[in-house]
């Protein structure tokens, strides 16, 4: 189990299944990132949406950035739209996975980052 991962105990629609005896990484330090922002709409938290979305750090640098992870539905393009419209204004930092492949944007910096991280986003 790790962070951005569906968990083997989640049972979709329900929830955790030993959320009483959960180990505390990933689950009890995880911070869901769909709590964090009030203006998200409700079709996204992740028991509807089966994306996940939390914040990370990049290796060398430390840099934030949020991800949207499949767990197991890809971020539907309502979705993108709002998270770029959202994000990108705010000069924050967005990463997204579709089918496997992670995509980002955000700072110059976070950028040549991710793509040591991620490889070549299109």
């Amino acid at each position: 189990m790790y962070a951005g991962k569906p968990c083997f105990f989640v049972e979709i629609g329900k929830g955790c299944k030993e959320y009483e005896d959960r180990p505390t990484q990933p689950c009890k330090t995880f911070s869901c990132g769909w709590k964090e922002f009030l203006e998200m709409p409700d079709e996204f938290k992740p028991e509807k949406s089966q994306v996940i979305l939390s914040i990370g750090a990049t290796p060398n640098n430390n840099i934030t950035y949020w991800q949207l992870t499949k767990a197991p539905n890809n971020p539907s393009i309502e979705m993108l739209s709002w998270a770029f419209l959202y994000f990108a204004p705010r000069g924050m930092n967005l990463a997204w996975q579709i089918n496997n492949k992670t995509y980002y944007f955000g700072s110059l910096e976070f950028c040549e980052e991710a793509k040591t991280m991620f490889g070549q986003s299109v």
